[in-house]
């Protein structure tokens, strides 16, 4: 009424005398503004009119409010949760005559006893039996043993009347239900306003801190039933602007057999980090689940801590695995969620977290500032949308269509020196079909834990075997880490080793930029050396992948780097070493744009790079490329004189085929330009590449026994690199109607360089060994092709000629101005016009 009365007061001053309007200019909008909060204060009286229960703190209490009835239920205050502690978990006792130590946790949902994991292992353990202690009966367990440690529960029977082990603020155990936060706040003790909970440092746990509590509880009330099977349908949770805060679990928790669920209107925040905090006390229990300093994929984390939990899975280990039923089947889904005008914010672990789901919308929401601060967690993920090592869940998602959301500010909050396996993901994507990604965003990542070439591992957006996924004027930009660091990351074959593909990947006007390897922020000083890479686009196992108009720009590393180190504005991969089936396939680039692209302290720069990999069977299977540029890719002068700091090689299109064992595919470059792209002329650096060359287009085979074969390059540009064009080991390639101009070195910083050594078109024949100044014969075609201004001579042929030099079968110079060259074979005798004779139209065959 106060509310009501006191805009009535201000609406008095600006409906009577049109001066008294006008005076309402200078009230910042009073009129409006009154008129706003009266229909705000009467939706709130109707609503609360119309609902079927008005919920407040004293019917939450200290245990939880169950929603068991239909009906339209509305929260009618700020509740601040305060749940029962400590909590009466359900006993678990390991019974053994020689082991010792073991712990077990029971997952408990309905009171059905749902799975046991292990806390602790222990160790001696031959012949362990299972004691289910609590309220219920009828639950029992046997225990597996790895070594003398228990390594695994199997629950053979659930029982019923237990102890549930999630403590909820709100349970909705019914389907047709509205639940309406009518603007309110709903929090837990001790965790609600994010900025004030306490630093942690072991022993300041606040007594609300239970691991599993959570806001909103939507049970599977048919755990057996068959998987697509609608237990709860029809529950609509209106946030009106509301809030979810603060809690240790989940903000939302919702398991499988749901159906027709729609979230709107709602904020979730600060969820997850009390959840966090109550396990660190335990030595033997690290976030990751797995030893100290080991790789931390995902995998034995028994539940996950977050913001939005929606569906089951048996992978992983994390999120919705806690309580899923019948282990190694196929797991219950849910159907038909909506998620509308959702965000999520400043949630420790996961924004949300997804599994097993059919038709998911999610328009205008916001997985934002997603972080943990943890190194021993196996990471912070904006979104996860499914789970890959599940093949009886597949597809983990089926027809999710994404419109104008962010994944913005995933971050694992680091001290720039302890080093961390952890991942950090704006979005994880796995396994999934009918994928859609309109506007979405996935900006402002940051990893500051230290780590070494490989890890830790930071992208905004990583994608593993899904089909048919489009993303629609989508962004991957400004991300950065100590060490490696990707704008887009989509691969096929999981980490238990099931050989995958992707299928059917659309980029249409996508953008990857600002994504930096920023390695000289590590403390003290730069620890690891050769760390990271930065990678705009990158696929592996993908079949069918088409990037149209899309941009990566200012990729960088910004070091320390040596040899070891890449900046990639795009990155094809093969499947590496499996069966062709499920190698890369059919990957068309048009019009797209490889833009800075610059290693600052050591490495190479590449702006395109293709890269058949180590194994008999790996094979980069047709490539197009469209109407491409690739600019100002370089490997600048370092400035760092120590930690094996070494520049390497600016290329604009690579081809680097690294120890092949069959003919590779055909790939072909039209109507491309490389212009600007500059490193060291060349520079010997491993045993996968021997030498490589700063060029525009640079292709190239490592073995010996299989050169680059039958790759074309047509009407295509090469300006201002340091070598236009560089063959080398190739065998039966075509370069026509290309041009080749002012190409020179110009930022090694050596005068016997710079402004010196350069080149049009190089073909080095079929040979690791040769060199630009002692070339091997050439085995492709060259037609028509231009090229004036290279190197600093004035001549046209020699090693720095202003034209192309190639090698015939005698030895010869043979320069190509606007001529051709055709040689097949290596027997007979050379037909040349005079070794310097420069001709239009210059036409040569080798016989």
């Amino acid at each position: 009424m106060k509310r009501i009365l006191s805009s009535l007061a201000c609406l008095s001053i600006v409906v009577t005398p049109v001066l008294a309007r006008e005076r309402d200019r200078d009230c910042n909008g009073c009129f409006k503004q009154t008129l706003c909060e009266i229909n705000q204060v009467v939706h709130e009286i109707n609503e609360k009119q119309s609902c079927t229960k008005v919920i407040t703190a004293e019917d939450i209490g200290t245990t939880g409010y169950v929603i068991n009835e239909p009906g339209n239920y509305c929260l009618g205050e700020d509740v601040v949760f305060a749940p029962e502690n400590p909590i009466n978990f359900t006993p678990i006792t390991i019974n053994d005559t020689t082991g010792t130590g073991a712990q077990g946790l029971a997952a408990v949902s309905n009171g059905i006893l749902q799975g046991i994991f292990v806390v602790n292992g222990g160790s001696g353990y031959t012949a362990p039996t299972v004691s289910i202690g609590g309220s219920g009966s009828g639950a029992a367990a046997t225990a597996q043993v790895a070594a003398g440690s228990i390594a695994n529960f199997t629950v053979t029977a659930g029982g019923s009347g237990y102890q549930d082990t999630v403590q909820p603020a709100i349970t909705i155990n019914s389907s047709d239900v509205t639940f309406s936060f009518n603007g309110y706040r709903l929090s837990q003790a001790g965790g609600a306003l994010g900025a004030n909970i306490p630093a942690y440092n072991g022993t300041n746990i606040p007594s609300s801190q239970t691991p599993f509590v959570v806001g909103i509880y939507i049970p599977d009330v048919i755990p057996n039933a068959n998987v697509n099977a609608i237990g709860l349908e029809s529950i609509y949770i209106e946030g009106g602007n509301g809030t979810i805060d603060g809690f240790s679990m989940w903000g939302i928790y919702c398991l499988g057999h749901v159906a027709d669920l729609k979230i709107s209107n709602l904020t979730i925040e600060n969820c997850g980090v009390l959840g966090s905090y109550y396990l660190r006390p335990f030595s033997t229990y690290v976030l990751n689940g797995y030893p100290l300093g080991e790789y931390a994929t995902p995998g034995a984390v028994p539940f996950g801590l977050g913001a939005l939990n929606i569906g089951e899975s048996d992978g992983y280990g994390a999120g919705p695995q806690f309580f899923t039923q019948n282990s190694g089947v196929p797991q219950n889904r849910c159907q038909n969620i909506q998620l509308n005008n959702l965000t999520c914010l400043d949630n420790f672990g996961n924004g949300m977290m997804t599994a097993n789901t059919d038709n998911m919308y999610i328009t205008n929401c916001h997985f934002d500032n997603t972080f943990g601060d943890d190194p021993y967690m196996n990471g912070v993920v904006g979104v996860s949308f499914g789970f890959a090592d599940v093949d009886y869940e597949l597809p983990s998602l089926q027809g999710l269509y994404v419109e104008n959301s962010t994944f913005n500010g995933t971050s694992m909050r680091g001290d720039y020196t302890t080093e961390s396996f952890g991942a950090g993901l704006g979005v994880y994507l796995a396994r999934s079909t009918d994928i859609v990604f309109e506007q979405c965003h996935f900006d402002g990542l940051n990893y500051t834990f230290a780590g070494n070439r490989f890890h830790p591992f930071i992208a905004g957006f990583v994608s593993s075997a899904p089909i048919d996924t489009t993303f629609n004027a989508c962004t991957f930009n400004n991300i950065s880490a100590l060490s490696t660091v990707q704008g887009f990351h989509i691969s096929g074959r999981s980490s238990t080793n099931t050989i995958t593909s992707s299928h059917n990947t659309r980029f249409i006007n996508c953008q990857a930029s600002n994504i930096q390897q920023n390695g000289q922020l590590q403390l003290p000083v730069p620890v690891v050396q050769g760390g990271g890479q930065a990678v705009g686009f990158v696929t592996f196992y993908a079949k069918n992948v088409l990037f149209e108009n899309c941009v990566a720009s200012d990729i960088i590393v910004n070091g320390p780097g040596n040899l070891t180190t890449s900046v990639l504005g795009f990155e094809i991969v093969d499947g590496q070493d499996v069966p062709p089936a499920y190698e890369s396939d059919n990957t068309v680039l048009r019009g797209c744009v490889a833009q800075r692209v610059m290693a600052n302290q050591g490495g190479h720069a590449f702006g395109f790079k293709l890269l058949p990999e180590l194994g008999p069977q790996a094979i980069l299977r047709t490539v197009e490329f469209e109407n491409c540029i690739a600019e100002g890719c370089m490997s600048n002068v370092p400035t760092m004189t120590s930690l094996d700091v070494v520049q390497g090689v600016g290329v604009g299109f690579a081809h680097i085929d690294i120890f092949d064992t069959a003919a590779g595919y055909p790939y072909a470059f039209n109507n491309c330009k490389a212009l600007h792209n500059k490193g060291v002329p060349s520079i010997v650096t491993d045993s996968y590449y021997n030498t490589l060359y700063s060029a525009g287009f640079l292709d190239y085979s490592t073995s010996a026994h299989v050169p680059a074969q039958r790759h074309t390059y047509y009407n295509c540009e090469a300006t201002d690199n340091v070598y236009g064009f560089v063959l080398q080991n190739d065998l039966l390639c075509s370069v026509r109607n290309c041009r080749a101009d002012v190409n020179v070195a110009s930022n090694t910083g050596d005068p016997a360089i710079d402004g010196i050594v350069g080149a049009g078109f190089v073909d080095l024949g079929l040979s690791l060994l040769s060199t630009p100044t002692s070339p091997a014969q050439s085995f492709s075609l060259f037609e028509s092709n231009r090229a004036f201004a290279n190197g600093a001579g004035y001549t046209h042929f020699g090693a720095n000629g202003n034209y192309n030099v190639i090698y015939g079968t005698d030895g010869d110079f043979v320069p190509t101005l606007t001529g051709n060259l055709s040689n097949r074979t290596a027997l007979g005798s050379d037909f040349f016009p005079q070794a310097n004779y420069i001709a239009h139209n210059l036409s040569i065959t080798i016989a």
